[in-house]
């Protein structure tokens, strides 16, 4: 299993930004672990789900990318067109110095790690 994990981190560590397709792109009010992961990891992201999800993670305490990364397709209501927005910004972010934009974002990336920690710890302090 040690192995397999291994294997999984690797991975992982070998992008910079993940696009994140959550489970109901309608519903902005639902995370699952795939954005969990990427705030626990300090990574940055785009996410596919429901208009305003964006505005939420940043209710909830988290911060979000803007004005590194364009986050208008968070206010799009249509979510073809939404995609289409997140392919947009993909391109633009392909054009830039990526350790620069990641060096950046780190105080972000810092920030949603331990928030993400905090709340999962007082989570499970209400149990």
């Amino acid at each position: 299993m040690a192995e397999f994990a291994d294997r999984l981190e690797d991975l992982y560590s070998r992008y910079a930004i993940d696009i994140i397709g959550e489970t109901d792109c309608h519903n902005p009010n639902m995370f699952t672990e795939k954005t969990g992961r990427c705030l626990l990891a300090g990574k940055p992201f785009l996410i596919i789900n429901g208009c305003g999800a964006l505005q939420r993670l940043r209710d909830m305490g988290f911060k979000t990318f803007a004005p590194w990364i364009n986050e208008d397709y968070d206010q799009e209501l249509s979510v073809s067109k939404r995609v289409t927005m997140i392919q947009q910004e993909i391109d633009r972010l392909a054009t830039l110095d990526i350790d620069k934009l990641l060096a950046d974002l780190q105080p972000i990336l810092v920030h949603n790690q331990q928030t993400y920690r905090e709340n999962v710890s007082n989570y499970y302090k209400q149990k």
